[in-house]
């Protein structure tokens, strides 16, 4: 499965967590190769919010933005919050089809 940020198509694959660099614990990316690596067997959300995780490292890279790691946690955390609560289902829900009804 791939995924475009900022122009560019991450692959995005699960492999075992001991295909993982050391000290990474759930996932990685990879800029240079544009892959974004998840550890198999993690639970949905833990899942989604890895790769929410990459995702923001990404966009860090390639902006030249020097994210230190607490912050990509720290939006991590915020983004999550936004995205998985049940309360902002219908207004996300709302945003995303009125955006995608833009010509």
């Amino acid at each position: 499965m791939k995924i475009k940020i900022l122009g560019i198509k991450y692959l995005i694959k699960k492999i075992h967590k001991n295909q993982l660099d050391k000290g990474d614990v759930a996932g990685s990316v990879s800029s240079f190769d544009a892959d974004i690596l998840l550890a198999e067997g993690m639970p949905a959300d833990v899942e989604f919010s890895t790769f929410i995780h990459e995702t923001i490292h990404a966009i860090s890279t390639s902006m030249d933005l020097d994210l230190k790691e607490s912050q990509v946690m720290g939006l991590e955390c915020g983004i999550m919050s936004v995205l998985m609560d049940k309360e902002n289902t219908k207004v996300l829900t709302d945003f995303y089809t009125n955006a995608k009804s833009i010509k």
